[in-house]
């Protein structure tokens, strides 16, 4: 199941809601300031309709946002998080265990604004991302999976899947700089293991993902209408 979508200016934009059967209704990416006139005809065949940004705003001051044509809706909700680890992972073995600790202390009441939007009739087809697309991205699609029914196996392979933007960006970085750009483990690697041990982490601290986003706020009215939303289109 081919769920990506290839750009001349993104490397991680891929269907999410395909997870869940019904394909079309969210995406995840990094970026949109990096989308090209070029990638314009093949997006816009999507009919996004809403952008959700993650990013602070200092990062969207500084790097763009989405084009005027990328949506009709564009909303910056900042997922915050705690001060990350001071140093970086120095071996591919501890990036789980960091990225784990990293994304507990993502703020849930900042999702929870997130799954509202989605949650809402009028949003229409969405693409919610941040910076790369895997850790604030990761979190919020993770507990937007878990709490519509998906398993922590699929979630898992669908966040390991950015490792592959990585290589990705990374090859086009050399090709069009001639640079070879050396990668801290914990940026260079996205192991399944990092969300599942955030997931159980969670439900350890929280008893499951919706126990722990209600305490946030979600109301049991938004957190069925995503799973109507998100559920496979009858035939």
């Amino acid at each position: 199941m081919d769920r990506w979508v290839d750009f001349a200016g993104l490397f991680n934009f891929r269907d999410v809601a395909m997870l869940t059967g019904r394909p079309g209704v969210l995406y995840r990416s990094d970026a949109l300031c990096s989308l090209v006139e070029q990638d314009r005809p093949r997006y816009e065949s999507l009919g996004v309709h809403t952008v959700i940004d993650l990013r602070r705003p200092e990062e969207i001051e500084g790097q763009g946002r989405a084009p005027q044509w990328a949506c009709q809706v564009w909303h910056n909700v900042t997922l915050h998080e705690e001060v990350w680890p001071v140093g970086e992972c120095e071996t591919e073995d501890a990036v789980s265990a960091y990225l784990a600790g990293v994304y507990l202390g993502m703020h849930a009441a900042d999702v929870v604004k997130v799954l509202r939007i989605l949650a809402q009739e009028a949003t229409g087809p969405a693409v919610l991302h941040c910076a790369g697309g895997r850790d604030r991205t990761g979190v919020v699609v993770a507990l937007l999976l878990s709490l519509v029914g998906v398993g922590d196996a699929e979630i898992a392979a669908d966040y390991a899947e950015t490792e592959k933007f990585t290589l990705r960006w990374l090859q086009w970085h050399h090709e069009t700089t001639g640079e070879t750009v050396q990668l801290p483990p914990n940026i260079r690697y996205t192991p399944p293991e990092a969300i599942l041990g955030y997931l159980g982490q969670l439900r350890e601290l929280h008893g499951s993902v919706q126990d722990y986003l209600m305490k946030a706020g979600l109301d049991t009215a938004v957190i069925e209408a995503l799973r109507a939303r998100m559920a496979p289109a009858a035939l």
